[in-house]
């Protein structure tokens, strides 16, 4: 088996109905569906004693969290006017906020990752696909001819761990993105949520490292590498700060000084750098055991991602088989999981799905991967593959 997928990367409005809601979220041991990882050893680390009593000793602020800000505020090469950029606080709607700042209705945008599409589809704008890479993500060529050709009005990234790649685009393109964006006079949301949770020897750098025209609006959350719970995040806003900070007060007031205080004595204590150099081993590991178990239930013909960071595998699977009829088969099963459709506002990716590798290894979880490997050998066996039905599929507008 292929240890990368091949194929042209896009991202989708589709989503499924009512009939299909009710029961895309069944068992929490099978639950391989949406990208979270272990709460329960995320909280175990996070609310340790320490943290509650500073909570008992009233540190409560609405401030920054400097030391964390440190690997942010500037270029890779010396730039003062850089280094002094405003980080500014805010709870984990700042992606939508600064969707409202920088698109304006009936726009055109790039994106990955089907809820950020949904987001920018229920703001009226117009999704585009692009050719992406399966190890360094968006083609920088394809959105340039695009770019040139005025097709393009707002980015929305996710360049380092890309889901559902795992790609970590190159600081090459990374710098050649932050010029193209910046002659253009294009926006970008880059989303940095697993920036914190990439394999590589050094936390590589966001595209707003290289942004000198604050066209970059560079957006993450805790939610991801400190809790689930932990809903408290960070706009580096640029030239769109005051109206960042207008939307997400008029959207949701004030952010919540409990997990401000948790976080500023977790952050600052060295406690969170500690937690990461833990969660990338263990996310490595738990990729793996779920590729080697994909590799050993699924058919020979299907191709799996090689993630850089997070915590999802990509799976690419025979032509005839359709990832919505491996979706309907696995739900009857009590097993969740994304089927590639979407990922494609075009409706592309049919043969493709999206497995969640956060959760501890267990032999629930090996199962469900044999499982899911049956219904894939029988769809693909079958003289007919079996797709859902149109009618049970809605477009996000």
């Amino acid at each position: 088996m292929s240890a990368t997928s091949q194929a042209t990367h896009a991202y989708t409005a589709w989503t499924i109905t009512a009939e299909h809601a009710e029961v895309r979220e069944p068992i929490d041991q099978y639950f391989l569906g949406h990208a979270n990882d272990d709460a329960a050893y995320m909280r175990r680390a996070f609310l340790s004693t320490a943290h509650i009593e500073s909570m008992r000793e009233g540190v409560f602020t609405s401030w920054s969290l400097d030391v964390y800000c440190e690997r942010f505020k500037g270029k890779p090469a010396s730039d003062e006017a850089a280094r002094s950029r405003t980080i500014d606080w805010i709870d984990v709607g700042g992606t939508s906020a600064c969707a409202k700042i920088t698109l304006v209705h009936g726009a055109t945008t790039f994106t990955d990752y089907f809820v950020l599409l949904q987001l920018i589809e229920s703001l009226g704008m117009k999704a585009l696909e692009i050719p992406t890479h399966p190890k360094t993500g968006l083609s920088i060529d394809a959105l340039e001819l695009a770019l040139r050709e005025g097709l393009v009005d707002a980015c929305l990234l996710i360049p380092n761990a890309n889901n559902p790649l795992g790609s970590i685009m190159p600081d090459e393109n990374k710098k050649r993105l932050a010029e193209l964006l910046t002659l253009h006079d294009v926006p970008l949301i880059e989303d940095d949520i697993y920036g914190d949770l990439c394999f590589t020897a050094q936390r590589p750098w966001p595209v707003k490292a290289y942004d000198t025209a604050g066209i970059v609006l560079l957006c993450s959350s805790f939610s991801k590498a400190v809790s689930p719970a932990a809903r408290v995040g960070y706009v580096v806003a640029g030239r769109y700060a005051q109206e960042v900070a207008l939307l997400k007060t008029l959207s949701s007031g004030a952010t919540g000084h409990f997990f401000q205080a948790v976080l500023a004595d977790f952050v600052g204590g060295g406690s969170y750098d500690n937690q990461l150099r833990k969660m990338r081993r263990m996310l490595a590991q738990r990729l793996a055991q779920m590729s080697d178990a994909v590799a050993t239930s699924f058919p020979s013909e299907c191709t799996i991602s090689e993630p850089q960071g997070g915590f999802v595998l990509w799976i690419k699977m025979p032509e005839q088989v359709d990832g919505l009829a491996v979706h309907e088969r696995a739900i009857k099963k009590g097993i969740a999981l994304m089927p590639g459709t979407l990922f494609s506002p075009s409706g592309k990716l049919r043969n493709y799905i999206r497995l969640n590798c956060g959760n501890a290894w267990a032999p629930e979880i090996e199962g469900a991967v044999r499982k899911l490997g049956n219904i894939v050998h029988e769809i693909a066996d079958s003289p007919i593959s079996i797709a859902l039905p149109e009618e049970r599929l809605q477009i996000v507008r």
